[in-house]
């Protein structure tokens, strides 16, 4: 099993805490359609 992967949208990137296996990555407002298709392809890669 690979476990759950987590990708944070936020508007308060500090919101997000320490890291920790499984987290992709964090992404603070504002976010266009673009970011939201990398955060994509990340996740299929993962």
């Amino acid at each position: 099993m690979k476990g759950i992967k987590v990708f944070y949208l936020t508007g308060n990137p500090r919101d997000a805490g320490e890291s920790f296996e499984g987290l992709l990555g964090v992404k603070s407002k504002p976010w266009a359609e673009a970011d939201l298709h990398e955060i994509v392809e990340r996740a299929r890669g993962a």
